[in-house]
C-alpha cells in the first residue's frame, strides 16, 4: 500500500518537472496562446492523476479506520455499507437488524463491519444477484451477521482453495474466537454467516 502510493506520488513529481522543462525549453512559448496549448493538456492529465490518488487515499483511510463506526456505531455502519452498495450497483440490499448492543468492543464492531463489507464486495463482483439481504442481530453471547444473495452461486467442492475474500472472513472471525460458515450452490445464491462473541478472548 505504502509503496504504491509512494510510486504514484513520485510519478506525479516527475511529470510536473517534465512540464516545467518543456515550458522552459519550448521556443514558441512566448505568447499566452502558445503557453495554453502547451500546458493545458498536461495539467488536465495531472489533475486526473491527482484526483485518482486523492480517492485512493480517502479509501485507504476509510479502510484503516471507518469513521462511521466510531461516531455512529456498528448498526449505522452496516446501514451505510448497504447504502453505498445501492449507489454503485443496481440492487439495494435489505438490512434486517435485531437488538444489537450499542457498546461493543472496537475489535468486534470492526470485524463484523469488514465481514459485511467483504461479503457485499464479493456479491458485487461475482453474484449478479437481484436481491441481497444483510442481517445483524444478537445471538446468545455474541453477534450474528449474515449476508445472503440470490445470485449465480458456486460449487465450493469444485474450488481448489477458498478465494481470498472468504479466507479473509474466516481468519478475521477466528481471531476473535468466532465462527463462520458459507453455503452456496450453482444457481442458488450464496449465504455467508458469521458469529463473533461480544467479549472476545482479549477483551
Amino acid at each position: 500500500m505504502h509503496n504504491d502510493l509512494a510510486q504514484r506520488v513520485a510519478l506525479l513529481e516527475f511529470e510536473i518537472e517534465n512540464v516545467k522543462r518543456r515550458l522552459a525549453g519550448h521556443p514558441g512559448a512566448t505568447h499566452q496562446q502558445d503557453l495554453s496549448q502547451l500546458v493545458l493538456p498536461e495539467l488536465d492529465s495531472l489533475r486526473g492523476a491527482v484526483a485518482l490518488l486523492a480517492d485512493d487515499v480517502h479509501r485507504i483511510c476509510e479502510q484503516l479506520h471507518p469513521a462511521v463506526l466510531e461516531h455512529l456505531g456498528l448498526v449505522r455502519g452496516i446501514a451505510s455499507l448497504c447504502e453505498d452498495y445501492a449507489r454503485t450497483n443496481s440492487v439495494k440490499p435489505v438490512f434486517v437488524r435485531g437488538l444489537v448492543p450499542e457498546a461493543l468492543p472496537a475489535s468486534v464492531a470492526l470485524c463484523l463491519y469488514r465481514v459485511v463489507q467483504e461479503a457485499l464486495q464479493n456479491a458485487a463482483k461475482y453474484a449478479s444477484a437481484s436481491g441481497i439481504t444483510v442481517t445483524l442481530r444478537k445471538e446468545g453471547r455474541g453477534i450474528r451477521a449474515v449476508v445472503q444473495d440470490n445470485g449465480r452461486g458456486f460449487d465450493r467442492k469444485s474450488l481448489s482453495r477458498p478465494g481470498l475474500g472468504l479466507l479473509f472472513i474466516s481468519e478475521r472471525v477466528k481471531l476473535l474466537g468466532g465462527r463462520s460458515a458459507v453455503r452456496s450452490a450453482p444457481g442458488k445464491g450464496a449465504r455467508i454467516s458469521v458469529w463473533v462473541p461480544c467479549r472476545p478472548p482479549e477483551a
